[in-house]
Formats: structure tokens, C-alpha cells, sequence
């Protein structure tokens, strides 16, 4: 069977997409109140963990799609000046727990 044709992974990839549905509907984030920021945050950091958890399934998969998906996003990776994409969604991961940090500072 074909990594892409787990079920666990299209119902993987049909939340992460209904997430980034969710994002793209939002007004930007100037104009959001505390609390809708809140969410927004935690929202992105939710999306964060599925891409981690999807990445890593692809790095676990013998399948020839996956590797090759995997490869390409690291590629990406290299011209943001990371070695690995993994690496890159660490990066967020950061940026996502100063935005936290400055939200509980208030």
C-alpha cells in the first residue's frame, strides 16, 4: 500500500487542510481581539504538530512518493538556511512560544 493511501493519512491531511481553510478565512490578526489571537496561536500550533507528525511519517515510510516529498521539503528547507525541514518547523515552533510568551505578559 501506498503511504498516500493510508487512511490515517488522508484523514491526516483533510484536518491539517480544513485548518489552513480556518487561517485563510481569518481577518488579519491586527484586527482580532486578545482572545481571538489566543486562538489564532493555538490554532497555528496545533497545525504545527500535525506537519511535524505528517513529516516524520513521510521520514518513516519506504514508500518511493513519500521519500521523494520528504527530499523536495528539504530542499525547501536548505534555501532557508536549514538543513532539514524538521529544522524549519522547529524554528516556528519558537517564534510560536515568544508570541505566547508576550500574550501571558499582557
Amino acid at each position: 500500500m501506498s503511504f498516500f493511501d493510508s487512511t490515517v493519512v488522508q484523514d491526516e491531511a483533510e484536518y491539517t487542510r480544513k485548518l489552513i481553510k480556518r487561517f485563510a478565512e481569518l481577518p488579519l490578526v491586527i484586527t482580532l481581539s486578545e482572545e481571538e489571537i489566543r486562538s489564532w496561536v493555538n490554532d497555528m500550533e496545533e497545525l504545527l504538530d500535525k506537519t511535524k507528525i505528517f513529516f516524520t511519517r513521510l521520514g518513516l515510510s519506504d514508500d518511493k512518493e513519500a521519500q521523494e516529498i520528504k527530499h523536495k521539503a528539504d530542499i525547501y528547507a536548505k534555501l532557508i538556511g536549514k538543513n532539514y525541514f524538521m529544522e524549519a518547523l522547529d524554528e516556528v515552533q519558537i517564534v510560536i512560544n515568544e508570541v505566547k510568551n508576550q500574550l501571558d505578559k499582557q
